[in-house]
């Protein structure tokens, strides 16, 4: 469900704003924004993909990224 545009007289606006506060209009924004901040695709994966590998995998890793990125050769 689109959300409603808020109105641009500012004493309706805050009439709106009170509302959603006190609970007399429901926000749906609040949920928007709540999903929002959930992680989504790359990262969730590299979240779970680091959860389940060993402490000395992560760090084998780390060392090859680091050295990829700086030009080094692999220690």
């Amino acid at each position: 469900m689109p959300l409603p545009k808020r109105p641009r007289d500012p004493v309706a606006r805050a009439k709106l704003v009170m509302d959603m506060l006190t609970g007399e209009i429901p926000n749906d924004k609040d949920q928007v924004l709540a999903s929002a901040q959930e992680p989504t695709g790359p990262a969730k994966a590299a979240k779970a993909r680091a959860a389940s590998q060993t402490t000395a995998r992560r760090s084998e890793v780390a060392r090859k990224a680091a050295a990829a990125r700086w030009g080094k050769a692999q220690a």
